[in-house]
């Protein structure tokens, strides 16, 4: 029986472990059509989505996941001419949970440390 994920699962793992998923692809496409800076600001309260959604953008995008079916029946697939945008680029990470301090020199150290460790992992 297919299950709902209410632990917070990313968007891949909800795919891979076959979880009810409600398609929000769609605001890829809302993306790559704004003509704005190309600066996007999610504001949500809590368990609105906001992790589910940012990591749906970088299975997307993320070359690290070439060849992935994840979209596969999704309603971004109904838009071929968005394909060339799948898994094309390297996308870096920040968690900003990674600099919690108890004051602004500790945090501008740990999150210069969060920026070093993101990059690391970016095959640029």
């Amino acid at each position: 029986m297919k299950q709902i994920d209410a632990g917070g699962l990313s968007f891949r793992e909800n795919r891979r472990r076959n979880k009810y998923y409600v398609d929000k692809t769609l605001l890829i496409k809302d993306i790559l059509e704004s003509n704005d800076s190309g600066v996007f600001l999610f504001t949500r309260p809590r368990r609105f989505g906001k992790t589910t959604n940012l990591t749906m953008m970088d299975a997307f995008f993320n070359i690290d996941y070439k060849g992935n079916d994840w979209f596969d029946g999704l309603a971004i697939s109904r838009y071929p001419e968005y394909d060339g945008y799948k898994n094309a680029f390297p996308v870096i990470n920040l968690n900003m949970k990674d600099t919690k301090s108890p004051d602004y020199e500790n945090f501008m150290n740990a999150l210069g440390g969060a920026i070093v460790d993101a990059l690391k992992k970016t095959p640029i």
